[in-house]
């Protein structure tokens, strides 16, 4: 609406491979050691089982998940949980399920998906798709640590690919085509997945 505020949301922005070879083979290759978890048995949450902690930031943390089925047709996700730091805070729980409501209408393959919105024992979460990738803070560490630099045309594809996600967010309508009015206020290497 007019006057309304732009809506905070906080997505994944998602760069497919383009091919097998070229950089981005070259920093998965780099970076799969460092994407391994530790050893510890898996925890339930829900219907799903919780495999590690890939991140932990201000509000949530965001987990590894397997979706179980009952004829063995399991998926990994990603799992985006409020911290239990937070759980008695509604105002968290609200946010997320905003996140959620918002996130689940935008479909653009440069934006991670959002499949479901639950809670269990209380702790709201978001399930998302799980990108088998690593963030743009993680590949520019690889290449310092390499004593290189992306190649120029690597750092405009993203650069690119990075304003076709935030045009199609910033720009999407609701069904009755009023404008969402979405602001990603959070644009940083960690939310950019190769």
């Amino acid at each position: 609406m007019p006057g309304q505020p732009p809506a905070p949301l906080s997505l994944s922005l998602v760069f497919r491979k383009p091919s097998s070879r070229g950089i981005f083979a070259t920093l998965h290759a780099t970076l799969a050691p460092m994407a391994r978890g530790d050893d510890r048995p898996p925890d339930r949450f829900g219907d799903y089982v919780l495999v590690r902690k890939i991140a932990s930031g201000g509000m949530a943390e965001i987990h590894l998940a397997r979706a179980r089925s009952t004829h063995g047709a399991d998926k990994f996700v990603a799992i985006k949980a409020i911290h239990p730091r937070y759980l008695e805070d509604k105002s968290f729980h609200r946010m997320l399920v905003e996140e959620a409501r918002l996130a689940v209408q935008l479909s653009h393959k440069n934006i991670g998906q959002v499949f479901d919105l639950g809670q269990v024992d209380g702790r709201y979460f978001i399930v998302m798709e799980y990108i088998d990738g690593f963030d743009l803070s993680r590949a520019h560490d690889a290449c310092r640590e390499k004593g290189t630099k992306l190649p120029a045309d690597v750092a405009a594809f993203i650069g690119r690919e990075v304003c076709a996600a935030l045009a199609f967010a910033h720009t999407r309508r609701d069904r009755t085509g009023r404008p969402l009015n979405l602001i990603h206020r959070d644009i940083s290497p960690q939310n950019i997945l190769l």
